[in-house]
């Protein structure tokens, strides 16, 4: 299977007492998951071919997204992650320079990456413990509201309201996709973002993946 390095990299989770495996990073067969129970953090795995990738000695990148859970230490798949990165300029990048070959042997995740001239290769043990079913709590947004907004701006509005106001929580009202969202603190501090794009931007729901893959159950959404 293909990873990218962000699915190392990229950890929603954090120590949770008690609460074992949400301190971990589960590869499932759709892509990879973290959470700490009130944030749930869905990659999915590369649009790529892995019959098409570089032959790499010492790796099956054939081998399939494991069918249950596939627990790593997220420090551990960070640090694993530095590693496998060649530091290459832009226009040394391509999809496969990007990508990283992973095969599961046993309790053991190979990993593998190249320059196409040379290659890195790690390993990282599999840690105990089972997973959350996720698809029970995700609910069905088939019918909800969107709206398109840029990442970067969106980071940017956080940062802006976490500094400006003394609250910690804030409250998004929408209208439609063409028009602004607003956001707004209990101490009366207030800010506007406009959305980028419009409806034939949306981007697609992602989590219904695990929904009718995982289980067929369904939440309802909350009215």
């Amino acid at each position: 299977m293909l990873l990218y390095p962000q699915h190392l990299k990229c950890f929603a989770g954090a120590s949770v007492d008690g609460r074992y495996a949400l301190n971990s990073l589960a590869l499932t067969s759709k892509g990879v998951i973290s959470s700490d129970g009130h944030i749930l953090l869905f990659i999915p795995y590369p649009d790529l071919d892995p019959s098409e990738a570089p032959l790499i000695e010492g790796v099956d990148v054939t081998c399939p997204p494991p069918s249950e859970p596939f627990l790593i230490d997220p420090k551990e798949a960070a640090d694993a992650a530095k590693m496998l990165d060649f530091k290459l300029k832009d226009w040394q990048r391509n999809e496969w320079t990007n990508a990283i070959q992973a095969e599961i042997r046993g309790n053991e995740l190979v990993l593998v990456s190249t320059d196409l001239q040379t290659a890195k290769m790690t390993t990282l043990q599999r840690k105990p413990g089972a997973f959350p079913d996720v698809s029970r709590v995700i609910p069905d947004y088939t019918n909800a509201q969107a709206v398109t907004l840029q990442t970067e701006l969106l980071a940017r509005v956080a940062k802006l309201l976490a500094g400006a106001s003394q609250h910690q929580h804030a409250t998004l009202r929408v209208i439609d996709h063409e028009t602004a969202i607003a956001l707004s603190t209990a101490d009366g501090v207030a800010l506007l973002q406009m959305p980028f794009g419009d409806e034939n931007d949306k981007c697609k729901d992602t989590f219904a993946r695990l929904r009718e893959t995982e289980t067929p159950q369904l939440l309802a959404p909350a009215s």
